[in-house]
């Protein structure tokens, strides 16, 4: 997976984890971040927001011998009925103080 993730151009992975923490210091002090985890259990479904499970986006980017070890492996992992794809996105507001 981190191989396959390597590949793809992530500008700012840590973005998230910092964007409260930059909206207060630009003057937003009135500033609050809610946790919002995703959950697949089918990588057809993780498909259509990871783009790293996206076949046409791995073309794209993954050589394929590693393309299609990947592929292997997420397609028996779901045969087995284990697959399971979970992260954390941050959706951060910030309101500028009244003048």
């Amino acid at each position: 997976m981190n191989e396959v993730a390597g590949h793809f151009p992530f500008p700012n992975p840590g973005a998230g984890r910092t964007a409260r923490a930059r909206m207060v210091r630009a003057g937003l002090p009135a500033t609050s971040a809610l946790p919002v985890t995703l959950r697949f259990t089918a990588p057809e479904d993780a498909a259509s927001v990871v783009p790293f499970f996206d076949p046409h986006a791995l073309e794209i980017c993954v050589e394929p011998d590693l393309r299609r070890r990947f592929l292997d492996s997420v397609h028996e992992s779901a045969r087995r009925g284990d697959f399971l794809f979970a992260f954390t996105m941050w959706i951060t507001m910030g309101r500028v103080a009244s003048a």
